[in-house]
């Protein structure tokens, strides 16, 4: 279990920001730098990641296919919690980590049959890796143009929380009014915002 948790988190931050960083790993997980190096040299061994000297690790081929199997059954356990329990969108993710695991077999064709099939997660995320969608992150977007929120692609409660109270969620209208390196000044539904730049790495917008 706690190998699928490292797992997903290697994934997330790797489609958000193209790299890992142990700092930040160390950070979400709350383990100890050393904690978290060890279990990465394990990893290695295993030829799930490679490391990239001074900068962090990225998913090996073989660790990019554990990780969208284990992201997958994540994803429809948040969409399970968010869609048939009512879990509140900026909790269904956290709260996912209690039932994901245990979602195989004949147990996730009744969870899918509940579900009517649906193939994304409450964020905008594919269950399947589905190289046909079209986003783009919010930092690569242009400014004064109109776009749709496609999908967020790094979750933690707090993160999402704050998405929740400015109106970024999947579907709504976003737009950015300005933009420099340290971040951008938004505008949806909701109103005006300041996005950081880690922010337009994670949200996924389309026209």
């Amino acid at each position: 279990r706690e190998q699928e948790d490292y797992i997903i988190k290697i994934f997330e931050l790797e489609e958000s920001f193209g790299i890992t960083r142990l700092k930040e790993l160390s950070k979400i997980l709350n383990f100890s730098p050393g904690a978290i190096n060890d279990e990465i040299k394990r990893f290695e061994k295993m030829g799930l990641v490679e490391r990239i000297p001074y900068k962090g690790i990225v998913l090996s081929l073989t660790g990019k296919e554990a990780a969208k199997e284990v992201t997958r059954k994540h994803r429809i356990a948040e969409a399970f919690l968010y869609y048939v329990l009512n879990v509140p969108w900026e909790k269904c993710h956290l709260l996912s980590s209690d039932i994901e695991h245990a979602i195989n077999g004949q147990l996730e064709k009744y969870v899918l049959k509940k579900l009517k099939n649906l193939k994304y997660c409450p964020h905008g995320n594919p269950f399947v890796d589905d190289e046909k969608i079209k986003d783009v992150r919010l930092s690569e977007a242009l400014t004064n143009v109109n776009y749709k929120v496609s999908r967020i692609t790094y979750e933690e409660s707090d993160i999402l929380l704050k998405y929740k109270t400015f109106g970024i969620l999947p579907d709504e209208k976003i737009k950015i009014l300005e933009k420099n390196e340290k971040g951008a000044v938004i505008i949806t539904h909701r109103g005006k915002f300041i996005l950081d730049k880690e922010d337009l790495m994670i949200i996924r917008v389309k026209e």
